[in-house]
């Protein structure tokens, strides 16, 4: 072999080895395809938050273990709120800073990265249809062309909001004198006559409450301390509804009002028609069944009713209930409601908000369709049917696989819970209800819990971090992040039929 020989081969060797070498970073890092990166983004940056969280500069006393720092930052990127510690009396204003920031990206990170990764890769390269049916399903765009426009109304509804609710919670907890809050490492703190600190209070509590993402400084009980001030109950109930509606409702309305200026016809997409109609009837529905239990249940002192007036026993249930949506906030222990009010909001939180919006879930519009699909089926019908438009029979099928496998994620999970404490021998306070409402307030991003979640074992702990990331990315984002774009399927198999239930 001659030298020129040897130098071209020794060249294309280096070549080949450091385009492996990408290659695999690409793969393992970045991803191959566009639900493989966004999973990737979102694993690592919660690596970073849990490292950041860790540092001594994060929390009062400085020594966090891994988990518990992990298991924070998990919570607070996926907007769910459940705590191991107490966020106003246990970390500093650093780490509520790196807390608050994990929210927002939480909140509209998911929104950002894709569409980013759309215009970083081009859109208008082919991709196969789980890629379209995951970008269109999550953006909730008629068309893959107006996300842009989505995703600057969705921000811009979102910032407003989020301006509107500090100036009202921080002139409101400036000026009200609530003796109830402690906040600070002694708990000496309150935010009345303290402006700094209600600014602060007032920032973190009106993102936090946008984006449902149920963290406060408030103490260590939530909303507790404002049983009795509906005024701030109210703001975040408008939070949460405008945060869990979703991003391209917003751009709808906008476009409605903007063709009706110019004398122009205007159609509501599909989207719009059945997120809002199934999430204002789940709530209502939801809320209706707990208002029904709570009144015909007994009233004794452990129930809503006892040591609290009629008014505020019924903004009690409607606020806590509400808050199943993905907002994570309590005024109340929620031990205090009837097991079957528990089951209901277990299921509230289960279902979720919208897609394309600050919360989890299966999702509305999972929900409309398994539900329609149903009636379709018992009607004989071929196709599925919503608002005079044809559901798309692969849309259908990852429907039914998105809450097969919600439902089996919260299910496995209470097991798990219920096992470790059998085998641990702890806890034993914590029963079936306690450990299913748990993790439906995981996979739904919510927050609420009925014990202490600092409480559970290594493994419990593990698996709620599992299923909050989940429920944040989304099933079926997850789903597609573990499959091969290129893999075909070119064995046609005979057809046979079987019997099933």
């Amino acid at each position: 072999m001659s030298k020129s020989s040897k130098n071209l081969f020794r060249d294309y060797s280096w070549k080949k080895f450091f385009l492996a070498i990408k290659s695999f970073f690409k793969i393992v890092f970045v991803g191959k395809t566009r639900p493989r990166q966004l999973f990737n983004l979102y694993l690592y940056t919660l690596l970073v938050a849990t490292i950041l969280l860790m540092s001594p500069w994060a929390t009062v006393k400085g020594h966090w273990n891994f988990l518990q720092a992990l298991f924070t930052a998990s919570s607070a990127f996926s907007d769910t709120g459940l705590n191991v510690k107490s966020t106003a009396n246990d970390f500093t204003f650093f780490g509520q800073l790196v807390i608050l920031l994990l929210i927002k990206f939480g909140g509209i990170g998911l929104i950002t990265v894709k569409l980013f990764l759309l215009s970083l890769f081009n859109i208008t390269r082919n991709s196969n249809l789980k890629e379209r049916l995951l970008i269109q399903g999550e953006r909730g765009a008629p068309k893959l062309g107006n996300n842009i426009d989505v995703l600057k109304f969705g921000i811009l509804v979102m910032t407003i909001t989020e301006f509107l609710g500090t100036i009202a919670l921080t002139l409101h907890f400036f000026f009200v004198r609530n003796s109830e809050v402690h906040y600070g490492v002694n708990g000496t703190m309150v935010y009345h006559g303290n402006f700094w600190l209600s600014l602060w209070a007032g920032v973190f509590h009106s993102i936090s409450g946008v984006n449902n993402a149920g963290f406060d400084i408030i103490g260590r009980n939530s909303l507790i301390p404002f049983q009795g001030d509906y005024f701030v109950q109210w703001v975040f109930m408008i939070q949460l509804v405008i945060g869990g509606i979703g991003f391209p409702v917003f751009y709808d309305i906008y476009s409605y009002f903007k063709a009706k200026v110019h004398h122009k016809r205007f159609r509501f997409s599909l989207f719009t028609k059945v997120t809002v109609a199934t999430y204002f009837i789940v709530a209502l529905l939801g809320l209706g069944s707990v208002i029904l239990v709570e009144l015909v249940s007994p009233k004794d002192s452990e129930s809503i009713w006892g040591n609290m007036s009629n008014g505020r026993a019924m903004m009690a249930i409607i606020f806590n209930t509400m808050s199943t949506r993905s907002s994570g906030f309590y005024t109340i222990d929620l031990n205090r409601f009837h097991s079957t009010s528990q089951t209901v909001q277990a299921i509230m939180m289960w279902i979720g908000g919208s897609p394309a919006s600050t919360v989890g879930g299966i999702r509305t519009t999972t929900l409309a369709i398994i539900i329609v699909s149903i009636f379709s089926l018992a009607r004989g019908r071929d196709s599925v049917n919503m608002f005079k438009r044809k559901i798309p029979s692969q849309k259908v099928k990852m429907a039914f696989a998105v809450a097969f496998l919600g439902t089996f994620m919260m299910f496995f999970i209470t097991l798990v819970i219920l096992f470790e404490n059998v085998i641990m021998n702890r806890n034993e306070d914590i029963g079936f209800l306690q450990a299913f409402y748990d993790a439906a307030s995981a996979f739904g991003t919510t927050g609420l819990t009925l014990f202490d979640n600092a409480r559970l074992g290594v493994v419990s702990k593990l698996f709620l971090i599992v299923s909050m990331f989940a429920g944040q990315l989304g099933v079926s984002t997850t789903l597609l992040a573990w499959s091969d774009r290129k893999r075909k399927v070119t064995v046609k198999r005979v057809a046979e039929d079987i019997l099933i239930g």
